[in-house]
């Protein structure tokens, strides 16, 4: 009997263990995502000049065909900027922890790229 009882705890346990894995795992996975997405905004940025319209037409397309629109960029720096200038701005990820059911999370990561247009 106490071996049934035993064995029945740490199934549960283990299988407790496993959707926690599971959920920080996906959740590695969106924040790798976003990092991801990071290196195409500061790309777009050196190459735009700033986070302008355009380029910021150009990383909707590509958060649209890569993450399905989860993906955002957000700056107060909208227009281009001068050779050297630092463009801050703000990527917001929408996370959902698989088997979970909790509302959407939202990550955000916070970066900066300098322009380099004449």
């Amino acid at each position: 009997m106490e071996h049934g009882i035993n064995h029945a705890v740490t199934i549960i346990i283990f299988s407790f263990l496993i959707f926690v894995t599971v959920g920080l795992t996906s959740y590695g996975i969106e924040f790798a995502h976003a990092i991801e997405y990071k290196a195409q905004v500061n790309n777009q940025v050196e190459r735009q000049g700033g986070l302008t319209k355009q380029a910021q037409k150009s990383l909707a397309a590509y958060s649209k065909s890569h993450y399905n629109n989860k993906i955002s960029v957000n700056s107060s720096q909208t227009t281009k900027q001068a050779y050297g200038t630092t463009v801050e701005y703000e990527i917001h990820s929408e996370v959902q922890f698989l088997f979970f059911q909790m509302p959407k999370q939202m990550l955000t990561v916070k970066g900066s790229a300098v322009s380099l247009v004449r």
